[in-house]
């Protein structure tokens, strides 16, 4: 295989995971400071 279809593989692959284990209920990792399983906030409108 090529480079690229390596990391075309691995790209589906993770995705798959990432959609079977939100499917299970588990969180999704926090990678690079960014945590996706935060509830979003809802600020009123008077705070825009």
């Amino acid at each position: 295989k090529t480079l690229r279809e390596c990391e075309d593989e691995l790209r589906s692959t993770l995705e798959d995971w990432v959609l079977v284990g939100l499917k299970l209920g588990h969180p999704i990792p926090v990678l690079a400071g960014y945590d996706l399983n935060k509830e979003p906030s809802h600020e009123s409108m008077a705070a825009l």
